[in-house]
C-alpha cells in the first residue's frame, strides 16, 4: 500500500513523496485477491486508524498526528481468513470488522486507540435456502456511529446481489 498525504489548504496537484506500508508479503503461490480492500478512519485526536489485508490476515497500523509515523502492522486475529476489512468509530472505540466468506464476519473492538483489539461479535449468516449464495460476502460499515452498529452484508439471491443488516450493539 502506498501512502501519501497533502495539507487541506494545498492544490490537489501537490502530493508527498508516497511511503511505502508494507504489513507483509503476499505468498508466491497464491494471489490474494482481496489485498486491495482497506479501510481508514480518523479519531477525534487526528490520528489514523488504518486496516489493511495481507494475504487474508488482518493487519492494524496507526498513524500518530503527533510526530508523522506510522507504527509496525499488527495482525488482529480472526480465527480465519479474512476479507472487505471494514475500520470504523462506534461509540467512540476503533471497531473492525471483516467477512469470513460463507461463515459470516466478525467485529472487535479497541477501547484503547488501537492498541489492543478484543473479539466482541460472530456476524452469522442465516442458513441458505436454495438459490442464496454467501460466498463472497462484502461487508461494510459507517466511518462513525453511536448506539447500536449497524454492518451491511452482500449475498446473492437467485442472480441478484443483495443485502442483508448485521444490528451489533456496541458498549
Amino acid at each position: 500500500t502506498y501512502w501519501t498525504t497533502r495539507a487541506n489548504s494545498a492544490p490537489p496537484t501537490f502530493l508527498s513523496e508516497p511511503v511505502l506500508i508494507q504489513a507483509g508479503s503476499a505468498r508466491s503461490s497464491r494471489s490474494d485477491p482481496y489485498a486491495s480492500h482497506f479501510g481508514v478512519v480518523a479519531d477525534d485526536t487526528g490520528h489514523l486508524h488504518l486496516a489493511i489485508l495481507d494475504d487474508s490476515s488482518m493487519r492494524y497500523l496507526r498513524y500518530s498526528m503527533l510526530d508523522g509515523t506510522w507504527s509496525a502492522p499488527r495482525t488482529v486475529d480472526f480465527g480465519g481468513a479474512s476479507s472487505y476489512p471494514q475500520i470504523g468509530l462506534a461509540n467512540g472505540q476503533v471497531q473492525l470488522a471483516v467477512s469470513l466468506s460463507w461463515r459470516g464476519g466478525a467485529v472487535s473492538l479497541s477501547n484503547d486507540y488501537g492498541d489492543t483489539f478484543t473479539p466482541a461479535f460472530t456476524l452469522r449468516t442465516p442458513t441458505a435456502p436454495e438459490g442464496v449464495s454467501y460466498k463472497t460476502p462484502r461487508l461494510e460499515s459507517a466511518s462513525r456511529s453511536s448506539g447500536t452498529l449497524a454492518i451491511l452484508q452482500q449475498y446473492e439471491d437467485n442472480k441478484l446481489q443483495r443485502l442483508m443488516v448485521y444490528k451489533v450493539p456496541v458498549p
